[in-house]
């Protein structure tokens, strides 16, 4: 007994001098683990597994994307627009953030999944001033914030 506690002291004694041991290869592993990237983001560790996430096929989302809008579509129009289907809870016009232009796409979030089901299929290829739309399921729905895709894939 008395023999690994020597140990157990040496192992102590060598990674305060600087050496190798046990607890100087958690030490390394910890200060790698707060590595950050070169953009000032904690590095994310990437992994191959598969995993939750939100949006996605079969989440039975409220939300819906609308892409092809004319430039001077408003929410306001979108709303107006999406609303002949069924309730819509909100409509928005994406936006680039340094002109505040619109960005040709927007997103409606409807009361229910059936209404945002219900808008893909009868709002998909209409005319909305002047151009066709296209509307399809927010694959961006439920990941939160808008900090982009659901969980899984590669980065996690």
């Amino acid at each position: 007994m008395s023999s690994k506690l020597d140990l157990s002291l040496d192992d102590l004694c060598r990674v305060d001098k600087g050496g190798g041991g046990k607890a100087a290869s958690k030490a390394t592993t910890n200060r790698a683990s707060r590595r950050t990237s070169p953009y000032g983001a904690p590095a994310r560790r990437v992994t191959t597994g598969g995993g939750g996430g939100g949006g996605g096929a079969g989440a039975h989302s409220c939300s819906v994307y609308v892409g092809n809008l004319a430039y001077e579509v408003s929410w306001q129009d979108l709303k107006d627009h999406c609303k002949q289907v069924g309730d819509v809870v909100r409509a928005d016009v994406l936006l680039e953030n340094g002109t505040g232009r619109s960005k040709g796409c927007g997103i409606v979030v409807f009361g229910s999944p059936k209404d945002a089901k219900t808008a893909i299929d009868t709002l998909h290829d209409t005319d909305l001033k002047g151009r066709a739309i296209f509307v399809r399921e927010d694959r961006e729905a439920g990941a939160g914030g808008g900090s982009g895709g659901g969980g899984g894939g590669m980065f996690s």
